[in-house]
């Protein structure tokens, strides 16, 4: 009778890793039921920004020929902290945004505008941005994007804004031109302003030899203004319907500390009045 022929050593070793192999996992699988769920470690991240805004970029695309463009940022206190707005930084000061109120309860919204004069911009792509300054659990910062394409440029304004120091007691002049690059005949009627330290002459519109029109504007601001920094707008009334109105910021420097007279007589001495800066 036959002996049966022996497996070798190399191939029983080889079955029992096999088998050792499909084992494991299975093994590994009851042994971590019965100890149960590892205990992890919380981890202390970092406080989520409270302030969160319904949008981030207004693009609105190739714009009509308006005066005027404006952008709406709306925002909310997501966090359970109070919020307190500290300084919006826009990337040119035309845009002028404004937000009276600074503090913000959680749960609370706010918004604020952006507006951008098109008679003073060219055509093409206009790219704008404001920084966001606030503080909540930290100091923190946000940027929010306005972005628009104009047309082909119709009427310009230059300067887009006019700056005065003041510091002396003459009379200071600048001029504006207002140049129509269109097939119209628009006229500048006239200049108002609040301030009453600003008067404004408007020349009659002239016709270059390149075919365009423009209008000269005079602005003046008297001397003896009281100290410190003044901010207006010159408003030019037109007798066009699409630019019915043309607005100039303008800026005036007054002196660190102003001496007006306000009394006196031939043989007197006039009284003085020093105006502190506020």
């Amino acid at each position: 009778m036959a002996k049966p022929a022996e497996q070798s050593p190399t191939k029983t070793g080889y079955r029992n890793l096999l088998y050792a192999a499909v084992l494991l996992p299975f093994v590994c699988a009851v042994v971590a039921h019965a100890m149960g769920p590892t205990p992890q470690q919380p981890q202390v991240g970092e406080e989520p920004a409270g302030l969160v805004f319904e949008q981030y970029l207004v693009d609105l695309g190739e714009v009509p020929p308006i005066p005027m463009l404006e952008g709406r940022f709306r925002f909310t206190n997501r966090s359970d902290r109070t919020i307190t707005i500290t300084d919006l930084k826009p990337s040119c000061g035309c845009l002028n945004p404004r937000l009276p109120k600074r503090i913000y309860e959680p749960g609370e919204s706010g918004e604020f505008f952006v507006r951008v004069e098109t008679a003073g911009e060219k055509s093409g792509q206009k790219e704008y941005y404001v920084d966001v300054l606030y503080e909540d659990s930290k100091s923190r910062q946000v940027q929010l994007g306005f972005d628009f394409v104009l047309p082909e440029r119709k009427v310009v304004v230059h300067p887009r804004a006019l700056i005065f120091y003041q510091l002396g007691r003459d009379a200071t002049k600048r001029e504006i031109n207002i140049s129509d690059y269109r097939d119209a005949e628009m006229n500048v009627l006239e200049g108002t302003c609040k301030s009453p330290y600003v008067s404004v002459t408007i020349e009659p519109a002239k016709t270059m030899s390149a075919g365009y029109r423009t209008t000269r504007v005079e602005v003046t601001v008297s001397g003896s203004i009281p100290p410190g920094k003044h901010q207006t707008l010159l408003n030019l009334k037109t007798d066009d319907p699409t630019y019915p109105v043309l607005r100039v910021p303008l800026w005036i420097q007054g002196p660190d500390r102003a001496i007006q007279q306000v009394g006196g007589t031939k043989n007197q001495e006039p009284t003085v009045e020093r105006l502190e800066r506020k």
